[in-house]
């Protein structure tokens, strides 16, 4: 059976590179999307595979300019193998493309980050992969030196606001990443006027309930808020979430920051990236920016 799923597998994957070759790019993505289903029902999945589809997927969303995806599925790709070139490419374009509709806060995050994930390859990489990094660099420049002639708004908090305070923004659940969709709770401002958002992280092993009923209690005048689960379930913790990986899988005991010990960083890395799409995907919206 497992041989039998995994020869459907490859046969899905090259199926979807056909139709990539011919330029059927959402169908391609479909057939990506068929053959990780394929792979996900094997005894032992093929990590190998796995990566590969998920890059490849990432590469036919990027000619559909669904950026939100390329990122999704390139830092899927990187927590199996995080020296995955293209992975990082890809990862890379899709942060620097949804770091132009991003407020300014959120900006050079984005870019920061495309900068790392190419600036360690600069050196042996393909012409394509400089010429980003090249284009990384112009924009970060550009934002600097815009931000240093900006006026200050003073010390504080900074919010992300709606332009049109008037209404009530309603969050289409489709812009959250997948990861951190389901249990997430989102509630309007209670006197009716969302002109802020107020993002909520739990703790280690928590849930957002009760930092839901916390935001609740507070009821900040014209501030909505959204409460995210962490993308890694905790065992035995009655649905408890985490935003890293914190114990081993398989003795359950705590995992140490010892050297080259990265499950703990790399998995922390990927919900970063995780609350970044979201928050450039909410300014591109036109929801909160």
């Amino acid at each position: 059976m497992a041989k039998s799923q995994a020869q459907q597998a490859q046969g899905l994957r090259q199926l979807a590179n056909q139709q990539y070759g011919r330029g059927d790019f959402l169908g391609a993505c479909q057939g990506y999307t068929q053959a990780l289903a394929s792979v996900d029902q094997m005894q032992s999945p093929d990590s190998t595979l796995i990566c590969a589809l998920l890059s490849n997927r990432a590469a036919a969303n990027m000619k559909l300019s669904r950026w939100s995806e390329v990122l999704k599925d390139a830092q899927a790709a990187l927590s199996i193998q995080p020296d995955n070139v293209k992975a990082q490419f890809r990862s890379a374009s899709a942060l620097v493309e949804l770091s132009l509709a991003a407020p300014s806060e959120l900006r050079e995050k984005l870019l920061l980050r495309a900068y790392l994930q190419l600036s360690t390859q600069a050196r042996t990489a393909p012409l394509e992969v400089k010429q980003l990094l090249e284009r990384v660099n112009e924009l970060r420049a550009a934002h600097a030196a815009h931000a240093a002639h900006a006026p200050s708004s003073g010390a504080g908090t900074r919010v992300h606001t709606v332009t049109n305070p008037a209404c009530i923004p309603t969050l289409d659940p489709a812009l959250i990443p997948v990861e951190l969709r389901q249990g997430h709770v989102y509630q309007p401002s209670v006197d009716g006027v969302s002109t802020n958002l107020l993002v909520l992280l739990h703790g280690l092993g928590d849930s957002p309930a009760p930092y839901a009923a916390l935001a609740m209690r507070l009821a900040l005048p014209q501030t909505a808020y959204l409460v995210l689960p962490g993308p890694l379930s905790v065992p035995e913790t009655q649905g408890g979430r985490a935003w890293f990986e914190a114990h081993d899988e398989e003795t359950w005991e705590e995992i140490q920051p010892t050297p080259g010990e990265h499950r703990r960083t790399q998995s922390l890395g990927h919900s970063v990236d995780l609350v970044c799409t979201l928050l450039a995907s909410l300014a591109g919206a036109g929801l909160w920016g």
